[in-house]
């Protein structure tokens, strides 16, 4: 079950690919930076599905950066949420991953023309 909730959950950040850097695309772990680096010159990550032992976690940076971004969520999706920025799914949720799509969209509007958070 965790590999199709993966891959439902990469499918939402492969529409990004040509935009920002792929980092790792592997059968457990699909994984997004910004096409620059931070102020710091650090690799400044974006988003990433990772299959773990009981869940498939979803990461996904500018809700850490943008709080706002989370309002427009259902108490169902934010249940999910653990910590400031990270989702974890066991199985398939339709709706959820519906929303979870709307929120990527969002945030990734928050990156300006040369690939920076804004």
């Amino acid at each position: 079950m965790s590999n199709l909730t993966f891959e439902l959950l990469k499918t939402i950040l492969e529409p990004y690919a040509d935009e920002l850097v792929v980092v790792k695309d592997t059968e457990d772990e699909y994984y997004l930076n910004y096409p620059e680096n931070s102020k710091n010159g650090k690799p400044y990550f974006f988003a990433s599905a990772k299959i773990r032992k009981n869940n498939v976690a979803f990461y996904f940076m500018p809700v850490y950066e943008y709080p706002e971004l989370l309002e427009a969520c259902s108490e169902e999706l934010l249940k999910k949420l653990t910590g400031k920025s990270c989702f974890h799914f066991t199985k398939p949720d339709t709706e959820l991953l519906a929303q979870l799509t709307q929120l990527v969209e969002e945030g990734f509007l928050h990156i300006d023309e040369h690939g920076h958070a804004v």
